[in-house]
């Protein structure tokens, strides 16, 4: 696609922003810039068909950044800007676009407004870069200043088939905080979970096991060896995903284990 030109870029966002107390107008202003952006992306020719989603607008991604960037300028000025309410009309459109520039919109919002709306869009959410993005940006500021909190929002969304890929998105994040190592709080909110996640949360389930075992060796270990004796059968899937990333020792002793409850 042509090149993007980021002094017009700029002056396009900053135009858009002027209308943030005005959520209808700032919605329509919004998609329109990502649907002409889009736009010059698909006339280019770069968008294999193989790709496409009527879910995706597949917006370049420096405009994205662009845009959450000014967004966070924007925040950060102190502006009275009703950020909850802009974030759910950007939400609703559906598309990942606006719902990734909806998640940059609710760090801005009050924190105590963050883990009911990210549960809420959790459940109404299966892209799994919105879940991403969701859990790692959305998030974050309660991640970072009530870790207490964010733990046990991610202990209840566990419970919720519909908002496990959120926790186990929320879980990776935390994990890649290195500053984080109480590892025993995380394998209690995993006990018993290796029959209880739904499918389509595995992948994320499976990154999840794969750092606990890279971070945190031994104790992954330990906790499997505990998962054999109460559920060998659910066990098996998480000794599977982490064994790769455990060292030579760990891993023998895992399969011992594991072939002594087949």
């Amino acid at each position: 696609m042509p090149a993007i030109q980021p002094e017009v870029l700029q002056r396009e966002i900053e135009a858009m922003l002027e209308h943030v107390g005005e959520p209808g107008r700032f919605v329509r202003e919004c998609m329109k810039l990502l649907e002409y952006y889009a736009d010059r992306a698909r006339r280019s020719g770069r968008i294999p068909a193989e790709v496409a989603s009527e879910r995706v607008l597949r917006v370049p991604r420096p405009v994205l950044r662009t845009l959450c960037a000014a967004i966070h300028r924007l925040g950060r000025g102190g502006e009275d800007v009703a950020w909850l309410e802009l974030a759910q009309a950007l939400w609703g459109k559906s598309y990942r676009e606006p719902r990734l520039i909806a998640i940059c919109m609710l760090r801005e919002a009050e924190l105590e407004d963050l883990p009911a709306m990210a549960g809420v869009w959790g459940e109404e959410s299966d892209d799994p870069e919105v879940l991403r993005a969701l859990a790692e940006e959305g998030l974050r500021p309660l991640r970072e200043q009530d870790p207490e909190a964010y733990l046990g929002h991610i202990a209840a969304w566990l419970a919720a088939d519909r908002r496990q890929a959120l926790a186990l998105h929320a879980l990776n994040a935390l994990l890649d905080t290195q500053a984080f190592d109480d590892f025993p709080r995380i394998f209690r909110l995993l006990q018993g979970s290796g029959g209880k996640i739904v499918r389509r949360a595995n992948p994320i389930f499976r990154a999840l096991m794969e750092r606990l075992a890279r971070r945190s060796p031994h104790e992954t270990a330990a906790f499997l060896l505990e998962e054999i004796k109460r559920e060998p059968s659910g066990a098996a899937k998480l000794v599977e995903w982490a064994l790769a990333d455990l060292p030579p020792r760990l891993q023998v002793e895992l399969r011992e284990a594991r072939s002594r409850k087949k």
